[in-house]
């Protein structure tokens, strides 16, 4: 499937449902995942060992806040010009890998012109070998997916459609794949 026009109009639309609910559904993102691979929480130094819920983790909250943008904005690269200042937090880091997210998502959005992800090559490896010290496999990435899913699909609640979820799965797989593909080298 390619990313046309319409893909990028339903991306930018559901992309203004969620914002307002980010926080809360970032954490309920991390929660599907976690429900579904229970044993992920040992992949997260602030989950092992713990037993409160997510919603009382701090640690869990932002780490989960900034995965969902990632990958809100990952699939977003798709659909928007070259720069998203306009999206940006002041200072904010990717607290996984230490780049400010203006230079990751000022490279993340040349998708649209590259077709594929333009994270820095350093992020893609920081990434990369992450995920592999971590024994991150396939159908993790798959979960996740899932999850991003039903957390559209929440957000946008009768607006959904397959065409909306075909295009967010689209700019998912795309950061997936690029993520993998730094796992193998």
């Amino acid at each position: 499937m390619d990313f046309g026009e319409k893909q990028k109009a339903l991306v930018m639309q559901s992309w203004e449902l969620i914002q307002p609910n980010l926080g809360y559904l970032s954490v309920r993102f991390f929660t599907e995942i976690l429900d579904n691979i229970p044993e992920a929480r040992d992949m997260f130094y602030f989950l092992k060992d713990k037993t409160d819920s997510p919603q009382n983790n701090h640690k869990l909250k932002t780490h989960a806040l900034v995965l969902l943008k990632l990958v809100g904005w990952c699939a977003l690269s798709l659909s928007l010009s070259p720069t998203l200042d306009f999206l940006f937090l002041s200072g904010l880091q990717i607290l996984s890998f230490g780049l400010p997210m203006s230079q990751t998502c000022n490279s993340v959005v040349r998708l649209q012109e590259k077709g594929d992800i333009a994270l820095p090559e350093d992020a893609l490896k920081k990434l990369g070998s992450i995920h592999l010290a971590k024994n991150v496999k396939d159908f993790h990435f798959e979960v996740m997916r899932e999850a991003l899913l039903r957390i559209v699909h929440e957000a946008v609640g009768d607006q959904w459609s397959d065409d909306l979820g075909k295009a967010w799965e689209l700019g998912y797989d795309k950061l997936a794949d690029a993520i993998k593909m730094k796992m193998k080298e």
